[in-house]
């Protein structure tokens, strides 16, 4: 493998990461807003907090059986970051608590399920590249989560 092609590599891991939390910085933002607008007492929101728990918690085992089966690490990553971002707009447009409650599984299925791809694939791209890149991709997450929190 070139070094340009471990390098276009480690470029779009670490972009994942900052898209992945993006994502996640924006749903955090959006929690208060939702909560107002769609009347929900403490209770509720925490069965749609537990709601994205338990979809993340449904899906996280089944990641390593499906790098195998849709062609590795990358295959799965490029995937499960798409979906995510598709579901990611689910929760804010929910008109009630009963469309928010699968829109929060959903969501949270999908996290958890690029959570574990894109930690492999970072793995995989960290071995080729013989040096520690992990705490770079997670920063990018980090980075994400304040870019999609703001304004």
């Amino acid at each position: 493998m070139t070094s340009a092609v471990l390098r276009r590599q480690r470029r779009a891991t670490f972009t994942v990461f900052l898209a992945n939390g993006c994502g996640i910085g924006g749903w955090a933002a959006a929690i208060p807003e939702l909560k107002r607008d769609l009347l929900l007492g403490d209770g509720q929101l925490s069965l749609v907090l537990l709601a994205v728990a338990l979809g993340a918690l449904l899906t996280m085992p089944f990641a390593g059986v499906l790098v195998p089966r849709l062609g590795g690490t990358g295959r799965l990553t490029r995937l499960s970051i798409l979906t995510f971002v598709l579901v990611l707009s689910g929760p804010g447009v929910a008109p009630s608590l009963g469309w928010l409650l699968p829109c929060a599984l959903l969501l949270g299925a999908c996290n958890g399920l690029i959570d574990v791809a894109m930690n492999a694939h970072a793995s995989d791209v960290e071995s080729r590249w013989k040096g520690p890149l992990m705490s770079s991709f997670h920063a990018a997450f980090s980075l994400g989560g304040f870019l999609g929190a703001g304004p």
